[in-house]
């Protein structure tokens, strides 16, 4: 069983105005993966995967899990991946500095 990356989820708190982590967020919408991602690029809010495998993984898997930030800033930033671990891992690499980045490895 993987662990949760609490470390780096503490300190996306403080470091961004907000952020929200959902699993399968396409149910809401009585959808697919494949279409909730076809929504968001069209709403102009297009997930972020770290690769076309891990979008393919998703869709055809029809397991999503979605990390929305807003940052200090006002700009959003969407991650998506098959797993949860997938998905902080790849927030992670992307938004926190180098020094947490290592306490992961």
């Amino acid at each position: 069983m993987a662990m949760i990356d609490v470390a780096f989820l503490e300190w996306l708190a403080p470091h961004t105005e907000s952020f929200q982590l959902r699993s399968n967020p396409q149910h809401d919408s009585h959808t697919t993966v494949a279409r909730h991602i076809l929504h968001r690029d069209r709403v102009g809010e297009p997930l972020q995967f770290c690769n076309s495998h891990s979008r393919r993984a998703a869709i055809e898997g029809e397991s999503l899990w979605e990390l929305s930030v807003r940052h200090l800033d006002g700009s959003a930033t969407h991650f998506g991946a098959p797993s949860l671990e997938q998905c902080l891992a790849f927030a992670r690499a992307r938004l926190a500095p180098t020094a947490l980045r290592a306490i992961a490895a």
